[in-house]
């Protein structure tokens, strides 16, 4: 299979984790440009990502595949004048280190950024005016139950008002913004292989509904 290859940007992580078995990130970039752009982004990680711009989630992702290799999105879409592109990435660990769905390796996240003239922003590259920040997330709890015997941990959150102050450089750090850390190169040998992905994207398209009817029923609104 050919290998989907980034120009500039290469797999990040930090170093030294507070968290051991549920490690959350939080990464950001801000750009500014004159006008509305058409961009794309091309973007990897491990366990999961949500992609953010100026707050709104516009990607969820990646696709599932085998140990050692990753899956490559590619999203268009339009820069405003001012965005910050904020990426979360989960990277699932438990002490069994066994999952019937994942296998459980460890966190990263690669990300580049290009418009119509080329690459203007890149995980692990730098540029004087650009350039990426990360903190270790805190609203995500670390120490929850598993799904099962052989899945991950779950999904448990402990939110706060300004939980998304991070994403959108709004207000102070407040609980569960984390602490800020450094990107990190992954050590040698331990880069992945790139694949494409094959599934299809969401649209992310909401689905209005009148009422809870019960547990998992909703009245479609017509």
């Amino acid at each position: 299979m050919m290998e989907v290859q980034f120009e500039k940007a290469v797999p990040v992580w930090i170093s030294e984790a507070k968290n051991r078995w549920n490690q959350f990130m939080g990464f950001t970039v801000s750009l500014e440009v004159e006008k509305k752009t058409a961009i794309k982004i091309k973007l990897a990680a491990r366990s999961y990502y949500r992609l953010y711009m100026n707050g709104k989630m516009i990607a969820h992702g990646p696709a599932r595949t085998a140990a050692g290799y990753v899956r490559v999105d590619e999203i268009h879409t339009v820069l405003d004048q001012k965005t910050v592109i904020a990426v979360e990435v989960a990277a699932y660990n438990k002490p069994d280190r066994y999952s019937n769905t994942i296998p459980l390796e460890p966190g990263l996240l690669i990300c580049e950024i290009q418009d119509e003239n080329g690459i203007i922003a890149a995980t692990g590259w730098e540029k004087p005016s650009v350039s990426w920040s990360v903190r270790e997330l805190f609203y995500r709890m670390e120490m929850v139950e598993l799904m099962s015997h052989s899945r991950e941990i779950m999904e448990v959150y402990d939110l706060t008002p300004d939980w998304m102050g991070w994403m959108t450089g709004d207000g102070k750090p407040g609980k569960g913004f984390g602490r800020a850390c450094s990107p990190s190169q992954l050590p040698e040998g331990k880069v992945p292989h790139y694949l494409k992905r094959r599934a299809p994207y969401p649209d992310y398209d909401k689905i209005k509904a009148n009422a809870v009817i019960s547990v998992g029923d909703l009245i479609p609104k017509q």
